[in-house]
């Protein structure tokens, strides 16, 4: 037997505002029914509608690069492949980025200055757990990257680098969930 859920119990599972699943059952977006004037949910058909919705939106990926390097090409390609791409040029900026956005991937140039690449990492690492982080360096003596790379979902690449390197490592980015919208 399948559990059915209220709307404010389907708002309480999928951490969104009540009157955000009423508004999505009345324009049809979410699967729903009602019982006399309430609105019903099965949450096996909402577990399934969620997981259909996390395949529709677009990648978010954090591309950071020093000011003026040639990583605008593959910025460029990101975007063509409708990919939701910010741009940060130091690692302050990189790190506030990562506090306030949830990415799907994470390009970081090595060439971007900071103190301790290592403990920056470290940080982008604890603020975005699980998200793909890919090193980019010009040779493999570069500082820092021996430090950096055995910290585990690091991957250590050499520039130039494709889109196609990038689905290759985090597969394809037009996969994301929609949720919502």
């Amino acid at each position: 037997m399948q559990s059915i859920l209220t709307a404010k119990d389907v708002a309480k599972y999928l951490r969104m505002h009540v009157i955000t699943v009423y508004r999505l059952a009345e324009q049809g977006k979410i699967p729903a029914f009602k019982v006399g004037r309430q609105w019903r949910f099965y949450r096996e058909v909402i577990d399934e509608w969620a997981r259909a919705a996390m395949l529709g939106r677009p990648a978010r990926v954090l591309v950071v690069r020093p000011e003026g390097s040639g990583q605008m090409t593959l910025e460029q390609e990101l975007r063509a492949s409708k990919c939701n791409v910010t741009t940060a040029t130091n690692a302050s900026k990189a790190i506030a980025a990562a506090q306030a956005n949830k990415y799907d991937a994470i390009v970081w140039d090595a060439a971007v200055p900071t103190s301790s690449l290592a403990t920056t990492l470290s940080q982008i690492r604890d603020l975005q757990p699980g998200t793909p982080l890919l090193l980019l360096t010009e040779d493999d003596d570069e500082s820092g990257i021996a430090e950096a790379a055995p910290m585990g979902q690091v991957t250590v690449l050499s520039k130039p680098l494709s889109l196609a390197d990038v689905q290759a490592l985090i597969g394809p980015l037009d996969r994301r969930d929609g949720i919502g919208g």
